[in-house]
């Protein structure tokens, strides 16, 4: 049965990519010289996304076209890690957030205009990560740069960047807001619009603290607004599963 060969599929990608490739690694690795980390990961996530992306095709698979995905990403820089009580989600550097970034645009822009000429059967199972993770990435990259904090310099100079950068990410949001629901995308329209409550919370937070009011209050404000914003998803899961999907 078609069900049954996607996890057969599954079940080798996983061999191929955890203990075969484990053992190979610690048999052969020691021998190779130098010790960026960072470039190791980026060629195992590049050899996953290349492993993976023909099985997810091949299957019409979403759950390998999204493994395909992430591991593409993780190859550009992008990273989820637990550390104890906490999960850190981010970018490995600053280069990285700038790859994933112009990555992510150039990738929801072609996703669009793919779509709109061909309908979503062109992309198969790809339709949704491309759509997803593309959103995800550039607005959480987006929403970093563009923090007063995310670097120091002169003053001048970062006031302009910042202004630059702050400009970039409404247009972004709102670009994606617009394509969202005019191109029958509900998910990055409301993706888009999560992280436009985000950067409005980031703004008033950094107000708050270059005025030097009082800190309490600001967690008072933040714990407040992460309460009701609780409450409204519980209340409105539609909201929540449209972006994880792309129709």
């Amino acid at each position: 049965p078609r069900e049954a060969a996607v996890f057969v599929a599954a079940t080798s990608a996983a061999l191929a990519l955890g203990p075969c490739f484990g053992y190979s690694s610690a048999l052969w690795a020691a021998k190779l010289k130098g010790g960026d980390r960072e470039a190791l990961c980026s060629l195992v996530s590049a050899w996953a996304c290349a492993t993976l992306t023909p099985l997810a095709l091949a299957h019409a698979s979403p759950l390998l076209a999204y493994l395909a995905t992430f591991a593409a990403y993780s190859a550009l820089g992008f990273s989820v890690g637990c550390r104890g009580l906490c999960w850190v989600v981010g970018f490995h550097s600053k280069r990285a957030v700038e790859r994933v970034c112009a990555t992510s645009a150039l990738l929801l822009a072609s996703h669009l205009a793919v779509r709109e000429a061909r309908g979503r059967a062109a992309l198969g199972p790809f339709d949704s990560p491309l759509s997803v993770v593309g959103a995800l990435t550039l607005y959480l990259a987006l929403l970093i740069v563009s923090s007063l904090y995310y670097e120091r310099g002169r003053r001048a100079e970062k006031r302009t960047r910042y202004a630059l950068l702050n400009l970039a990410t409404m247009a972004a949001l709102l670009l994606g807001a617009a394509g969202g629901w005019v191109c029958g995308v509900p998910g990055l329209a409301n993706t888009a619009t999560t992280f436009t409550v985000l950067w409005l919370v980031e703004k008033y937070a950094e107000l708050h603290l270059e005025a030097r009011w009082n800190g309490w209050f600001l967690l008072l404000l933040l714990s407040l607004s992460a309460y009701k914003g609780a409450l409204w998803m519980h209340d409105h899961p539609a909201f929540v599963a449209s972006m994880f999907g792309s129709s």
